[in-house]
């Protein structure tokens, strides 16, 4: 017999094993910038123009709490908190939709061990997120209960709900459908879906509105990214092409491009028998649930597909990676395969998830991040008082592939050092200095090999790549 705590302590201690890292000194690209300019006035100004006010305000508030690099492991445990509590009130709302305890747990350790949940985890610039995913999901299930109970407070928080998430970070509202897609596959009531959807597209109109008007109010422009793409079909290649094909790789970051391509084949046949068994053997019924698969699908990307910007990140697709597994989790559990074999199916898939999961989050992001940072710490901490100039010479994009320590960069969020993109030199090389109790207003040269600073005998040059190849070895 399973006691109730038992699920939440599974939750709980899943979570610490995976994420026990987190403790260690390190930041991560923007996290070097957050931690420098949280002071500066106009710290706040592009998070307006973004249409995220409140992650600005959330930003600028828990920056100036932290005193240096050495303290974002408490933004990450806050994060890794919301992420672990997140995942337990997923497992009662399974539970209270009548799914049984192996279910239920099934599912809400998935949530946990999702890439685009670790990202948020490790990320001390987007802690906030997990919270706000489970904003975003409260709203939806809010939505439902008013559906089916017709309460005007249930579509207030609803509404509310969903304007704080959009406001916050506007791609984590997809999430907000989830409750709505396992409300369609177990009810399949089309007029109901219908009437949701519609509730839920409304609120992208009031918060465009919110935002235009806001802009107009505090006369600043929006930022180009902020920007609507008007090339519908160019933007569904993208999403199709994209996002959507890297969905069904799930958590497959690190292996061969043939391996992912059979995880991806595996889980495209898993949906196509997913529709086909709540279809009822119908070709009509087929390609209607097909169609409306594929809106959810769309759904869980739409302010991306819509936006003018064309980076895909993991961050955004926690929806568009959680809904194919719950989709061809539902068939499973609906169909007439025993008990037992259910279970060994999703213990076999946990299993899987679980160790990916901790390759990607370990090897994949802390090791580099916390080697990266002590190869340039040490080098700071040897200067001597003479020194008055620092050559930084930023490593590859790709230095850890081409070093084949891994096998790719994963967007701009796994397998890459944080000193290869532009804006990190200089505020991580002023902190460590000023971690290091040295002269942070140095004179700092990225990339240059003029004479001047070439014939300068006391300056330091600082290879990034070169001290981090050291430092990962040892």
């Amino acid at each position: 017999m399973i006691r109730k705590w038992s699920p939440f302590l599974l939750i709980t201690l899943t979570g610490l094993l995976l994420y026990s890292g987190i403790t260690k000194t390190y930041a991560f690209t923007d996290a070097y910038d957050f931690v420098y300019s949280a002071d500066h006035p106009d710290f706040i100004k592009v998070f307006f123009q973004g249409g995220r006010p409140i992650y600005g305000f959330i930003m600028k508030w828990s920056y100036l709490a932290i005193n240096g690099i050495e303290e974002l492991y408490i933004l990450r445990i806050l994060a890794l908190i919301f992420a672990i509590s997140f995942s337990g009130y997923f497992f009662s709302y399974m539970r209270r939709e009548g799914n049984n305890v192996y279910e239920s747990l099934f599912v809400a350790l998935i949530v946990l061990l999702s890439p685009s949940l670790s990202i948020k985890i490790l990320w001390s610039v987007i802690w906030i997120l997990p919270l706000v995913l489970w904003i975003s999901f409260y709203s939806g299930v809010s939505l439902v209960n008013y559906q089916r109970h017709g309460k005007v407070l249930d579509l207030v928080v609803a509404i509310i709900g969903g304007l704080v998430v959009l406001l916050t970070y506007q791609p984590l509202f997809t999430f907000s459908i989830i409750p709505l897609f396992l409300n369609w596959i177990k009810t399949k009531d089309f007029k109901e879906l219908v009437k949701l959807g519609l509730i839920h597209l409304s609120l992208y109109l009031i918060y465009f509105l919110i935002f235009k008007f806001y802009l107009r109010f505090l006369d600043i422009p929006s930022l180009e990214r902020a920007g609507i793409s008007t090339n519908i079909f160019e933007r569904m290649q993208w999403f199709i092409t994209g996002p959507l094909i890297k969905g069904f790789t799930w958590s497959l970051f690190f292996v061969s491009s043939g391996f992912r391509w059979a995880i991806r084949a595996i889980i495209i046949i898993g949906l196509i028998w997913s529709v086909m068994s709540y279809s009822k053997l119908s070709f009509k019924y087929f390609l209607i649930n097909s169609i409306i698969l594929f809106l959810f699908l769309l759904g869980s990307y739409i302010p991306n597909i819509l936006s003018s910007d064309s980076w895909m990140s993991y961050r955004t697709m926690d929806t568009l990676l959680l809904i194919p597994i719950l989709s061809i989790w539902f068939s499973i559990k609906k169909s007439r395969v025993s008990d037992l074999s259910k279970k060994v199916i999703y213990a076999l898939f946990l299993f899987f998830s679980f160790a990916m999961a901790f390759f990607n989050i370990n090897r994949g992001f802390i090791d580099i991040q916390v080697a990266e940072y002590n190869a340039v710490n040490k080098k700071m901490a040897s200067l001597d008082e003479n020194t008055n100039t620092l050559l930084f010479i930023p490593p590859p994009l790709k230095l850890v592939q081409d070093e084949k320590i891994l096998k790719r960069v994963i967007t701009d969020e796994f397998g890459r050092l944080s000193s290869s993109s532009t804006w990190v030199p200089e505020p991580m090389t002023r902190l460590i200095l000023r971690s290091n109790g040295k002269n942070e207003s140095l004179k700092l040269f990225v990339m240059e090999s003029d004479k001047e600073i070439m014939n300068n005998h006391n300056r330091v040059t600082i290879d990034v790549g070169s001290l981090f190849l050291e430092e990962i070895k040892n």
